[in-house]
This record gives C-alpha cells, structure tokens and sequence, in this order.
C-alpha cells in the first residue's frame, strides 16, 4: 500500500474504478451518499459524504484506496492505523488530535478483473488551515500565537504516546469557528523513504492543492551515488519548461553523506520528522499561507552544506519575536537530532513572552471543557459564568468582584428557585431525588441537568393550573343549575298547594 508505486490497470472494468474510485465506495458503504470529491490526491481519493444513521446523518471523510492487486496484504497497515486509533481516542488527553474513527476493507470485488478497495473514515471539518489562512476576517496576531500553541500541544500530546503523524501540512491542520485546531490523517501508511530521484513524493504526498509544497523531512529522501536529479531541471520543471522531474544528466555527490541520511538507517517515522513539517506549516503560518519549502529546495538542500532548510524565512505580516524566529530555524535544521521537541519548543516560547501564559493557566483547559463539557449553548454560558473572574483577572488582569459576584449569586438563584418549586411539587423524598443539595463547587453539567429539571417541573406546574382554571368554572356551574333546579322545584311544589 504504501511502499511501491501503482502498476497500469489492464482490465477496462478495474480501469472505471480507478477513474471513479466513488463507485467502490457506494457499492461498499451502502449507507453513505456522496456529496463531493475533495482534492486531487493520486495515493488516495478523498469523499465528503453524509452517513446516514438512524437517529439521523453526519458528515464524514471518507478516503478510498482502490487496491492494485486483488490479493493485496493491507492487514499491517490496518493494525498501524487501529493501534494510533486506539491510543489517541481519548479526548481528554490527546483533545487537539482526531484518528480515523474506521479502517477496513471493502467486500470481495465481483466483476472480472476488479480489485477491491479499502477505507479511511474521519469526521469532517468544513474548514482546514489553509483555507482559515485565505478566508476574511484574516488571523490577529493573537489567535496566530494560539493556534502555534495548539500545534506544539497536538505534537506533544501524540509523540507523548509514541505516536508520529508522518505527514503534517497545512491542509491536515483543522480549524473551528471558534480557532480551536484538531490534527487530522494520520499517514502510517505512507512511505518513510523516498528516492530522491523518483517520482514517489508526488504520488503520495503532492496533492494538487499543494502547489509544489514539500514539508517532508531531508534525511526521509535517499541519497544515490549517481544521482540523476539535476536541481536546475527541478526549478525549471516549476516553472513549466520541463515536463519531468527526472534529468538525464549525473550530479555526484562530493561530500559524505551524514549517517541520517544513509540508505536503510530509518525504520519508522521519528518525532524529528514532526518536528521539521511543523516548522514548515508555523512559517507558512505567519507567511500568510505563502509555501514553506518546495521539492526543488529540498532536493538541492540534499547536496549541500547547509544546516537549515529555512531558504529565507521573510515574513508577509509584522516580523514575530525574535525568539519565534530562532524556534523555527531550530525545528528546520537538517540533523534531527538537533531540532528539540515540540514540549521544549512550547515553554521556552513560553518564557519568552511569545505565547502567553494564559495560554497554559488558563485558556487551553478551559477551551477543553468547553469542547467536551459543554455541548449546547446553555451550558457554554453557565460555564463562562461559573468562570468569569478567573477569565478577567488571568487575560485582563482585572479583579472584577462586582462581576464575579454577580454571576455567582444567578447561579445562586437558579439553584434556589430549582429546590423552591420541587418544594412545592414534590414530596420531600422525591425534592431530595431530584434536587441534591446545590452547591456553587457543582459541576456545568450538573447544574444545567437541575436547570433542565427546573423547567420540567414548571411545564408540570403550568398544566396543573390550567386544569385547575378549566375546571373552576365547570363546578360553579353545576353549582347554579342545582340551585336553579331546586328552585324551580319549591316553585312548583306552592303552586300545586296553592
């Protein structure tokens, strides 16, 4: 799957689900409507599609990858993907971060000739880093900073399981309404070497989105004793003057070849490698969504004497800190083994004065329980409340009591109000069931549970005054027709005696 490059098709019916890999897709997922084709990837085609379920339809990612043989081995690739799943679920600890929630194979192919698929689902998002870089209102300054921020935690939270993503670019890079970043398409399943002369990286990691852009990590290309990349035919190949990026001319190597660059020293993908794209992605980042580092540079790179790949790091917008300069010159560097890690990258950083330290004291937790806490828009206002002057003292520096107290004392009386009316429509065995002793120290949830309870029993409360309202005239009445009966009675009965 992810170690040798596609041979041609030769059944015409295998050639239509090349063409149209959608065709595996809707034959395999019956419960899944395709609504459009996102990029234009050769290694795996990428589907938005509504699931539909039974308590309703949710958008998904699928990624189809339409298999070259029919008796093609995925089982590896599927217990790699199935491991990250398994230890990235939790959102509590790895919250910046979204494994496929799906792996498998599609059913045995029926057609002559036709060889199957297999999938890749994933939430959707409507909008990744790229795009969030070209859409109005553009990034402040500040939310640039905190989306950096999320970046080195989302790293710190996966290497800190030991697990790397292998393929880390702008467009891998989800971003909510609310610049909240979540990683996405973890790409164990790629190749960690590649030839530096080969057509490999476009196959598998040049979309056709990317324009040219090549975050992948130097010591990830094999060096070749007789190199047949010219790195002039590279540029000119951008430049649409050459229509290959293959040369027929030699380019020795003179100097010696680093042991990190070496044929055959790299097994798996290394948190290194990480390191380098997200110094790519940060770069482009502050460049206004302008590209990093093309293949051309990073070829070129392979066969000189430089240290860091950061060609020449001019920043569109207002120069960041110095300090931030240095971060990505260091994650850039071309010996892994000096670029850092992401957790040190984030406190010095941090020290500096670059990320503030609300970020760490603050914010970031509390995005968290907004993110797995709080699922609707009541519970979002009562957490900000409970809150609130933690929020103005940590990112205004303003001790704003009054506030505070306000907010304390509503949660207070919704609280009351809430044991008030069970006072008064239950039974004290049933107050205690429904309403616990309510206390300022319960939790968001819990306290919009006794909110919803509250307005339950004021539904309850309405109905049974309405009843009540209905039926008093009923009885009054009932009360005059017997009042007028008797009297017509004792009318009749004097006449008669009369």
């Amino acid at each position: 799957m992810g170690q040798a490059l596609p041979r041609q098709a030769q059944a015409p019916q295998q050639q239509a689900y090349i063409d149209r890999p959608e065709r595996h897709l809707i034959e395999d997922m019956r419960n899944m409507i395709v609504v459009h084709k996102i990029g234009n990837g050769r290694f795996m085609k990428s589907f938005h599609c509504k699931e539909q379920r039974e308590l309703g339809s949710r958008s998904v990612v699928v990624k189809v990858y339409v298999k070259k043989e029919i008796d093609e081995d995925l089982e590896i690739y599927r217990k790699e993907t199935e491991r990250i799943r398994n230890l990235l679920q939790n959102r509590r600890e790895c919250p910046n971060v979204q494994p496929y929630s799906r792996v498998f194979a599609g059913k045995k192919p029926g057609g002559r000739g036709v060889t199957g698929a297999a999938y890749c689902v994933r939430q959707h998002f409507w909008s990744n880093l790229r795009d969030r870089l070209g859409t109005r209102p553009f990034l402040s300054s500040i939310e640039r900073r905190w989306v950096a921020y999320q970046l080195l935690r989302a790293l710190e939270q996966c290497h800190s399981l030991g697990v790397c993503h292998g393929d880390l670019n702008a467009e891998n890079v989800m971003v909510s309404s609310w610049s909240w970043v979540t990683l996405v398409d973890f790409a164990s399943y790629k190749p960690v070497t590649l030839a530096d002369d080969g057509p490999e990286f476009d196959y598998y990691f040049c979309a056709g989105q990317r324009h040219n852009r090549c975050y992948v990590a130097p010591e990830r290309f094999q060096l070749h004793r007789h190199h047949s990349t010219n790195v002039k035919s590279l540029t000119e190949k951008e430049n649409g003057t050459v229509p290959s990026i293959l040369s027929n001319e030699a380019l020795p190597i003179t100097h010696t070849t680093p042991s990190y660059l070496q044929q055959g020293a790299l097994k798996s993908i290394t948190p290194a490698m990480d390191i380098f794209s997200l110094g790519c992605v940060l770069t482009e980042l502050y460049r206004g969504g302008t590209p990093t580092l093309d293949i051309a540079t990073v070829v070129k790179s392979l066969h000189e004497e430089r240290e860091c790949l950061d060609t020449s790091l001019v920043f569109e917008d207002e120069c960041p800190h110095e300090a931030f300069t240095l971060a990505i010159r260091t994650m850039l560097l071309r010996d892994p083994n000096q670029r850092g890690n992401a957790s040190m990258h984030r406190h010095q950083l941090t020290i500096a004065g670059v990320l503030p330290k609300e970020f760490d004291s603050l914010l970031f937790d509390l995005f968290v329980q907004v993110l797995l806490d709080a699922r609707t828009p009541d519970e979002r206002v009562a957490l900000v409340a409970k809150n609130y002057g933690c929020v103005m003292e940590e990112t205004a520096g303003i001790q704003d009591e009054e506030g505070a107290t306000f907010f304390d004392r509503a949660i207070s009386e919704i609280a009351q109000v809430g044991l008030h009316s069970s006072s008064i429509l239950q039974s004290h065995d049933e107050k205690d069931e429904l309403f616990p002793t309510i206390t300022l120290d319960m939790t968001t949830k819990e306290l919009v549970e006794h909110t919803e309870k509250l307005l339950a029993l004021y539904a309850k409360a309405r109905e049974q005054a309405t009843q009540k309202t209905m039926q008093a005239p009923v009885q009054s009445n009932q009360t005059i027709k017997a009042k007028e009966s008797i009297v017509i009675d004792e009318r009749k009965e004097s006449s008669r005696s009369l």
